[in-house]
């Protein structure tokens, strides 16, 4: 009995795997389907920052969010959700030596499990984060930016290869909806210049 009984525990272990992948693959679509309905005709870049991070943070259930954009040699933070101050809207930091910068550059993904040790620049000071999740931003082969998670709350802080690919296939779809209205917002400034 004992062997059928430790078969039934590694079956129902694996039952349970399986069970909590599919759910977070449906999560990851549904997230995606979401932003896009959302966004779909939204051309205010600032709404679309904010729904941004706010849909990001709630997908991988993380303490905060921040939506770097690139600008110049710098990243930029555009958007924030969760437990962080306001402050940091604004900071900019280097692309070169940075965790932001060597996400937006590479194109791949980030997880990091001791991030007091590794941030640097205005995100160490105020996220206070022990863990972080670094995607890129990109849309049509052109880095736009980064998506920053902060300390997973449910059964972190860590984050997982799991929530990397859901925040990726996130980003996908929302960096599309950036790049749109960062296009829509360079259109109207041409035209205002124009006039």
């Amino acid at each position: 009995w004992a062997a059928i009984a430790i078969e039934n525990a590694r079956t129902y272990s694996r039952m349970q795997d399986r069970r909590d992948e599919l759910e977070r693959t449906v999560a990851s679509f549904e997230a995606t389907t979401e932003i896009s309905h959302a966004l779909a005709g939204d051309t205010d870049l600032e709404h679309v920052l904010e729904l941004t991070v706010k849909r990001g943070r709630a997908l991988t259930d993380a303490r905060a969010m921040v939506l770097l954009l690139e600008e110049g040699q710098d990243l930029v933070v555009a958007a924030l959700a969760g437990d962080l101050d306001d402050a940091l809207l604004g900071e900019r930091i280097p692309v070169q030596e940075s965790i932001s910068g060597d996400v937006l550059r590479s194109g791949k993904a980030e997880r990091l499990a001791d991030a007091p040790s590794r941030l640097r620049f205005a995100l160490a000071k105020q996220t206070q984060a022990e863990t972080g999740l670094f995607v890129p931003l990109r849309f049509r082969g052109r880095a736009l930016g980064v998506l920053a998670a902060f300390d997973r709350l449910r059964e972190g802080p860590q984050f997982s290869e799991g929530d990397e690919r859901l925040l990726s296939a996130f980003a996908t779809s929302a960096a599309a909806a950036v790049a749109t209205a960062q296009d829509v917002a360079a259109q109207g400034s041409q035209r205002s210049l124009a006039a």
